[in-house]
């Protein structure tokens, strides 16, 4: 079975320095999860929400929106130090939509509720 996307933990039994080393340890190179708080403003939307961050970005990255299938539906460019980003959904479907934001070696993610 193949996964839409990738675990972020992996099972270990190795041996390390003459203990048992068992158990789920995080992958290498895993993003993981931020301590920056944000907000999807209003949710659930009939179209435009506004992500506003805690705090700006610290570099330029780009925030992606998922439909439920994990298909990207659009790309949208953050220039370091924003710390507000504006989504138009008017065009889509009602429905679920996801949203991710990488900065720092941090994932944001996020659902949004979209009704017509």
């Amino acid at each position: 079975m193949r996964l839409l996307f990738e675990p972020e933990y992996q099972y270990s039994d190795s041996l390390a320095c003459g203990l048992q080393n068992i158990g789920w340890r995080k992958k290498a190179n895993t993003p993981t999860k931020s301590t920056i708080q944000h907000w999807v403003i209003p949710n659930p939307t009939s179209g435009n929400v506004l992500l506003q961050l805690s705090d700006g970005v610290k570099e330029d990255t780009e925030c992606k929106v998922y439909d439920i299938q994990g298909r990207v539906l659009f790309v949208i460019p953050v220039s370091a130090g924003g710390s507000q980003v504006h989504l138009s959904l008017k065009e889509l479907s009602a429905g679920v939509y996801y949203y991710s934001l990488f900065t720092e070696g941090k994932q944001l993610e996020g659902k949004i509720i979209l009704i017509k």
